[in-house]
């Protein structure tokens, strides 16, 4: 009899939790590998909403003179991306320090992204992120070019130009804030609310 008593047993419990069963019942039979999946999506979202708005912000300064010399002044590319190449530790301009200070509305951002990164999906995630960056860049951006353009173009720089690289990071943390605000009224429409693909 005790041969025979295992099938029974098996045989009067529920379909969902019958051996061969489980999957076919939409039970997982590995829960745990799921959960790991969770884990590594939400770790490389973090990872890439960490170092992106890092990169970018570092990158600013230097693409803003080499829009401004290709486009104002005439200069050709690889001309311009010398130049700015011989003055990222110069020590009349040292645009890697200018970038380096700039960076701390970027920073700010990073730490909200690897933050929200343990609690929202990728895609409202990726909408907090995108709408932080846009919040930053749409003041950073005409900053610099208003800095950098009369040594380009007509006009005589000013000499309380360094006064307003100081000052740029700090009026766009007023611009992050609103950024990520905008993000996160978009990312609770529900395109974006109920997206579940991972990003990247």
């Amino acid at each position: 009899m005790w041969p025979h008593e295992p099938a029974v047993a098996n045989a009067a419990m529920p379909l969902p939790f019958q051996a061969g069963h489980r999957v076919a019942a939409g039970v997982d039979p590995k829960p745990w590998i799921s959960t790991a999946d969770s884990m590594n999506v939400k770790a490389r979202q973090r990872l890439i909403w960490t170092a992106t708005p890092l990169a970018i912000g570092l990158l600013v300064p230097s693409l803003v003179i080499f829009c401004l010399e290709v486009f104002v002044g005439g200069v050709s590319p690889s001309a311009a991306a010398a130049d700015i190449l011989d003055r990222q530790f110069s020590e009349g301009d040292n645009l890697f320090l200018i970038a380096a200070f700039g960076l701390i509305p970027f920073v700010a951002l990073s730490v909200v992204c690897a933050v929200a990164a343990g609690r929202l999906p990728p895609f409202r995630l990726a909408c907090l992120g995108i709408g932080g960056l846009v919040g930053i860049l749409a003041l950073m951006i005409p900053g610099h070019v208003a800095v950098w353009y009369p040594l380009y173009g007509p006009g005589h720089m000013s000499s309380t130009a360094l006064i307003a690289f100081l000052l740029i990071p700090f009026y766009c943390l007023g611009s992050l804030a609103i950024g990520l605000l905008v993000g996160w009224l978009l990312s609770l429409l529900p395109p974006f609310r109920h997206a579940s693909k991972p990003i990247g």
